[in-house]
Formats: C-alpha cells, sequence, structure tokens
C-alpha cells in the first residue's frame, strides 16, 4: 500500500509538470491515477499484462492539438462573394430571360413570365435543401482525402444519386402540370399558354440544376468557393449569348417549333444549365473529389441521416416560398401592368436581397462545425463564440453592400433593361427591397447557426409564427382597400424582420444555455477518456458478484477485484 501511494503521488508530480491546460483536467487526473490492481493478483512473471498500462499514457495526452483556425472576416467575406454568384447561377439565367423578353417580346409576355419564373424558381428553390443536407453530411467527414475517401464517395454519390432522382420527379411534375401551375401562380386568359410553355421548356433543366448544386455543396464542403464560380460564369456567358440570338429569331418566325421570345428564352436558360452541369462535373474531377466508387460499401450518407437534414429544412423553405407566392399572387391580380411590375420586384428581390445574402447560411454551415461537436451540444467553445460574431460582424457589411448596391436600381436608366413600358416602372417601388436588403444576411447567418446546432424545432416554430404575421398582413391589405405593389412587398419586410428576431433569441438561447469550454481542454478531456477506455482492463467485484465496466473511474481499495481474462 506504501508502495502505491509512492508512485501515485510521483505521477501526480509528472502530471503539474507537463502543465497540461485546464485546472479540471489536472485534478481529474490526480484522482485517478492509482492502479485499481490489487496485489498478489497477478503473477509477475506473466508479460501480458503490465499494471502500469492501466495509467493514462501522459505523453499522448501532451501531443499537440491540431485546432482549426478561426476565419477572420476578410476571410469569410472571400468565401461568401464566390457562393452569392453560384447561388444566383438559376437566378442570372431567369434575370437575363425577363431583360431578353422585355427587350425583344410585349408586355404581354412579360407578364406571363411571372408566373413562369416563379414557377421554375420556387420549385426549384423549395428543393434547395439537397444542398444544405448534402452539405452538412460532407462537412463531417473529416479526412476526405485519407482514410475517409470511401465514405466522402459514398457520401458525395449517394447525394448526386438522390440529386438525379429528384430532379426527374421535379421535372415531369413541371412538365404534367404546367398549365395548372401558371393559373395558380397569377397567369389568366392570354398569359396562360405562354407560362405554360416557359414552364415546360424549363422542366427539361431541372435534374441539371439540382446535380449541380449537390456538387457545389461538394466543393463548399472544402472551403472551396472559387471553382463553382468559374464553372457558372461559362454558363451565365451562354444563356446571355442564347437569348439574344434566339429570341428575335422566335419573334420574327425564324425559330421552328418556338413561337414567341418567352419560349426561346426557356430554351437558351435549358441549353445554358446542361453546360453549366458538364463544367461542374469536369471541376470535381480536375479537383479528385469526383467519387472514385460509385457503389456504396455501406458507409456514407443514409436515408436517415440525409432526411434529418432535409425534412425540417424542406418545410423551412416550403413556408418561404408560401408566402413570396402569395404576396405575388396578390400582385398579379391588380392587373397587366402590376403583374410585369411584380416581376421585375421580384426578380431584383431574389437578386438583390435573398440569394445575394444566402452565402451566410452556406457560411455558417461551413465554418462553425469546425468549432463545434453534435456529440456533445452543451459545450460552447470560445472559438465558436467568435466564428459566429465574426460571421454576424460580416452579415452586416454584406447587408449594407446589398442595400448601397440597390439603391441605384430605382432609377429609369436601370430598369429600362427590364421594360419599356413607363406604367409598369411607375409601379416598382424599391424602397421594401433595400429594407430586406439591410435584414436579410443577419437573418441567414442566425439561420445556419441554428441548422448547424441542430435547433430545427425552434427554426420551423419561428418560420411557422413569421408566416402567419405576414399571411394576415397582406390579407388585410388586400380586403381593406389598401392593395398595391408596394404595400404588399412592405408586408415582405415584416416577414424577414419577424424571422431576424426569432433566429437570434434562437441563437443567444441555446448559446446563454450551454457551458463555454476551451476547445482545447475539451478534446484533452476527451482524448483522456478514450485513452482510459482503451487502457483500463474491465474488472469482477468478487463481494457484489457483479463486472465492473473499464469507465477509468479509480475503484476503493478495500474491494477484491479480479480481472476478466
Amino acid at each position: 500500500m506504501r508502495r502505491r501511494r509512492v508512485t501515485a503521488l510521483m505521477l501526480a508530480t509528472a502530471a503539474s509538470a507537463l502543465n497540461l491546460p485546464g485546472r479540471r483536467l489536472r485534478q481529474r487526473l490526480r484522482a485517478a491515477t492509482l492502479d485499481p490492481t490489487p496485489e498478489g493478483t497477478w503473477d509477475a512473471t506473466d508479460e501480458t499484462y503490465d499494471p502500469r498500462d492501466s495509467a493514462i499514457n501522459l505523453a499522448l495526452l501532451d501531443e499537440p492539438l491540431e485546432l482549426p483556425e478561426t476565419p477572420s472576416r476578410p476571410k469569410i467575406l472571400a468565401f461568401a462573394a464566390p457562393v452569392a454568384v453560384l447561388n444566383l447561377a438559376n437566378f442570372i439565367m431567369g434575370s437575363v430571360d425577363t431583360a431578353a423578353v422585355g427587350t425583344f417580346g410585349t408586355t404581354t409576355q412579360l407578364a406571363a413570365l411571372a408566373p413562369g419564373t416563379m414557377g421554375m424558381e420556387y420549385s426549384c428553390y423549395a428543393l434547395s435543401f439537397l444542398t444544405t443536407a448534402s452539405l452538412n453530411l460532407l462537412s463531417t467527414i473529416s479526412d476526405p482525402d485519407g482514410e475517409e475517401r470511401d465514405v466522402w464517395d459514398s457520401t458525395l454519390a449517394g447525394s448526386i444519386k438522390v440529386a438525379i432522382l429528384v430532379g426527374l420527379v421535379h421535372g415531369g411534375l413541371l412538365l404534367g402540370a404546367a398549365a395548372p401551375l401558371a393559373r395558380l401562380l397569377g397567369a389568366n386568359g392570354v398569359t396562360v399558354a405562354p407560362a405554360a410553355r416557359y414552364l415546360r421548356l424549363r422542366a427539361a433543366s431541372a435534374i441539371a440544376f439540382h446535380v449541380s448544386a449537390v456538387c457545389g455543396a461538394a466543393h463548399f464542403a472544402k472551403k472551396d468557393s472559387k471553382t463553382p464560380l468559374y464553372t457558372i460564369l461559362f454558363a451565365g456567358l451562354a444563356n446571355c449569348i442564347g437569348d439574344r440570338v434566339l429570341c428575335p429569331l422566335a419573334e420574327s418566325g425564324r425559330l421552328p417549333g418556338i413561337p414567341d421570345a418567352i419560349g426561346a428564352a426557356a430554351l437558351a436558360t435549358t441549353a445554358a444549365q446542361f453546360l453549366g452541369l458538364g463544367f461542374t462535373l469536369m471541376a470535381l474531377k480536375r479537383t479528385k473529389r469526383l467519387p472514385k466508387v460509385w457503389r456504396r460499401r455501406g458507409t456514407g450518407t443514409t436515408s436517415g441521416a440525409f432526411l434529418a437534414f432535409a425534412g425540417p429544412v424542406s418545410q423551412l423553405l416550403w413556408c418561404r416560398i408560401a408566402i413570396y407566392a402569395y404576396v405575388g399572387r396578390c400582385a398579379s391580380l391588380l392587373g397587366a401592368a402590376a403583374g410585369a411590375a411584380q416581376q421585375i420586384m421580384s426578380t431584383l428581390f431574389w437578386g438583390s436581397t435573398t440569394l445575394s445574402a444566402e452565402p451566410f447560411n452556406t457560411a455558417g454551415q461551413t465554418f462553425l462545425p469546425d468549432h463545434y461537436d453534435p456529440e456533445t451540444p452543451d459545450v460552447i467553445t470560445p472559438r465558436f463564440r467568435l466564428t459566429l460574431q465574426r460571421l454576424l460582424d460580416s452579415s452586416l457589411l454584406w447587408g449594407l453592400a446589398i442595400t448601397l448596391g440597390t439603391y441605384p436600381l430605382k432609377s429609369e436608366k436601370a430598369l429600362s433593361m427590364f421594360t419599356t413600358s413607363k406604367d409598369v416602372m411607375r409601379l416598382v417601388a424599391i424602397g421594401p427591397i433595400l429594407a430586406v436588403g439591410a435584414l436579410i444576411a443577419p437573418m441567414l447567418t442566425a439561420e445556419g447557426t441554428l441548422v448547424v446546432l441542430g435547433e430545427f424545432q425552434w427554426l420551423v416554430r419561428s418560420m411557422v409564427f413569421s408566416s402567419f404575421v405576414t399571411y394576415g398582413l397582406v390579407t388585410w391589405l388586400r380586403h381593406a382597400g389598401k392593395a398595391s405593389i408596394a404595400n404588399y412587398w412592405w408586408a415582405t419586410v415584416t416577414f424577414t424582420a419577424c424571422r431576424l428576431v426569432c433566429n437570434m433569441v434562437g441563437v443567444r438561447t441555446h448559446v446563454r444555455r450551454a457551458r463555454v469550454k476551451n476547445l482545447a481542454e475539451y478534446r484533452r478531456e476527451k482524448r483522456e477518456a478514450e485513452l482510459r477506455l482503451r487502457t483500463c482492463p474491465p474488472w469482477f467485484d468478487k463481494r457484489s458478484k457483479r463486472k465492473v465496466p473499464a469507465t477509468g473511474q479509480s475503484y476503493p481499495m478495500d474491494i477484491e477485484y479480479e480481472r476478466i481474462p
């Protein structure tokens, strides 16, 4: 017994000399340094067991920890800028369509383009949970280029297969329900046929859109946002050239099978998206991120893990789209000129606010997982708080930039890119778009943070609350005789403000409820527990006749133990 006490004192002194970080960790080392092996239990000539093996290897604990670097604000902004362009891919092509139809087509075609683009863009946006689920699953792979390459291949291959399936179903539904969907979104009379034609031609590009989005998530998981940017620039350029060439040909009757400019614009956009998909797959192969083996090996993406992210995120997207679709339908019912103005405002809104700020949702899901362990949701590290603060600061700057960049669009010269009608220009209100632009970036940052923290229930509840508030406000405006394009869009400002408040309250509640612990101390304690479980054998209490698990706890010395072979 005396010899055991001397050994314990020497080990405790060694632990102090190592100067391990964390007062609590050193106290635990001092409290658990005794080897519970009773004297005389083991044969000294048995070389298969050394009593010292059950003690913690302090040299292993003192190995330097590779802590992820906290991203700086310039690094966050440098990551967000290319993501903004990538998120705008589908919207940019729709904006080019709006400009081409407004220039080469008629006001009726431009009014028909509103429900057509709403049907395509909203449905694509509703299914963008594929990107969120793929990004979160791929971001959790710690060594995708080494030991976990099989997991990376299986996860990415599974995500691409799901995207192909969703794209086929999405395109089939658009192809078969184009006319009813166009009527649902506000098309009536002479605008139904061109809107349905636009949806049918764009339906073929659904599979290209979803597969490209999942492949882009693979680049984001490696914190690479520039490679997807280069690929989409080629597709955007091809779309511009296609619209400029095909729309005049269709209007003059020289394009077989395409009777007007709206159909030619849809054809050019579809071809450009497939061209972008080809460039995206080539980029994945060049960066060696394309799966080497497409057959699943039992690891990686599972339906349960995929649906854990896809289910709640899809609910958020559908609530958001339902509100904007309701606002768009109410605005389209005010007349043809109001419908054209609604299309222009919808184009400006999605481009200059929502999709431009979406990168901060992606950035939160890219940088925050490096400093957060889902296995211990009650632990928030200082690095996590610092990263979150920098994300919020950067989002405020981004929102200010969105507001300043959107303000010049209120001029007649800028609006002339979308229409030549003075009546339509007078109905366009830029004020609500400026207000949303200042609020939406921090709101989406908080939303991405809640996704990382796993607070899906809070997200769904906040979205439902905000949706009911906005729905009630729009309905009151409609029946109170105050219906106008400007008033409807000011209601969307209320929607964004409610979501911002609810999301920030959710983040603050989770962070304040959690324990703040230094990441180095937390990882050392976790490594200590792993070493204890690996080095401490199980024991059998002879008095109580029960097995004692190898938890690394120090056992009382007055109890007789026997090691289980």
